[in-house]
């Protein structure tokens, strides 16, 4: 993997716990309207391995 700033480190992770946030309130409320929650929670998940991947990696 590229070495990366300490800085960008922390930007990225805090990008992706932001949009993984995001994904969850959606998914929430949609499930909630009882709205097709598919396509939502396959990304949700998705951005969640790749938070994971990289706060074990950095």
């Amino acid at each position: 993997m590229k070495t990366v700033s300490q800085a960008v480190e922390e930007l990225s992770i805090a990008s992706l716990e932001s949009t993984f946030a995001k994904l969850s309130n959606a998914y929430k409320c949609m499930t909630e309207k009882g709205s097709n929650t598919t396509r939502v929670e396959k990304r949700r998940d998705a951005i969640k391995v790749g938070l994971e991947s990289l706060q074990d990696v950095w």
